[in-house]
């Protein structure tokens, strides 16, 4: 039977954790987002000593992007181990597919693991729209798992109700330089990079309170406020602010997923 696709899983050779702190969350999800967009990845997820992906495609291609994605992790986190060998695993039905998918999407949980509540080292983000980074994951995922619906994915966020209540600017300001960062799949919102100047207006604009309040809030000069009001930001990129923003306003500032 031919294979439609193959999950892959990823390990240090001495097993050590992966992923502790937002940052390193991120720069895995980075790895895995910005491999080349037509290898197909449907998923991915991390446990705390290890990784899984999801590929719609098998043989050569899914070994090119096990070693992409290595070769990445290795320069982002710089471990000081190489991984071991990665493991295959093949997909060879639709079912066997969409279990597969929930599968990776939830290692945390089904390792017994505290659930990071913003799911920064998978691509739930990407697919609910709170993180642009990945969006091309939901065309693939749409085509090729059609039956996946937005309520299973929200379910799989500890606090993912409150997607759908909206907040005031008072109840989002608290929240936005890190849902602007976590939206750019970004360590902060700090630096002169085009991507972390974007972050910041889009925090900005998201904002929707007194420029004075802005400046406090995001540690802003008061002159670069007027600059990021009138840049260009991506609707898709405002859209994930604001729903980074609510699902934050679940967890208080400095809360259980640490930034460091």
């Amino acid at each position: 039977m031919e294979e439609i696709g193959t999950q892959l899983m990823y390990r240090l050779e001495d097993d050590r954790v992966l992923c502790r702190f937002m940052r390193e969350r991120r720069r895995v999800a980075r790895s895995f987002l910005e491999r080349d967009p037509e290898l197909p990845l449907l998923a991915f997820g991390a446990a705390d000593t290890h990784l899984h992906s999801l590929l719609a495609a098998a043989g050569d291609v899914a070994r090119e992007f096990a070693r992409r994605v290595e070769i990445s992790i290795q320069r982002a986190l710089g471990p000081g181990v190489p991984f071991s060998r990665v493991h295959s695993k093949p997909i060879r039905d639709q079912h066997h597919l969409g279990n597969t998918f929930f599968y990776v999407l939830d290692q945390e949980r089904r390792h017994g693991l505290a659930p990071d509540p913003f799911a920064d080292a998978t691509n739930i983000p990407d697919l609910l729209g709170l993180r642009v980074t990945g969006r091309g994951t939901i065309v693939r995922v749409r085509s090729v798992l059609p039956r996946v619906r937005r309520e299973e994915l929200v379910a799989l966020l500890p606090h993912g109700e409150r997607l759908d209540r909206p907040l005031d600017p008072f109840q989002r300001l608290p929240h936005l330089a890190e849902a602007a960062a976590a939206a750019l799949a970004l360590p902060s919102i700090r630096g002169r990079q085009p991507e972390r100047i974007l972050a910041r207006a889009a925090a900005v604009q998201a904002a929707e309170v007194p420029r004075r309040m802005i400046v406090d809030a995001l540690k802003i000069p008061r002159r670069s406020v007027q600059r990021l009001l009138q840049m260009s930001v991506p609707p898709a990129l405002a859209r994930a602010v604001d729903l980074q923003t609510r699902l934050r306003s679940s967890v208080p500032v400095g809360g259980p997923a640490s930034t460091r």
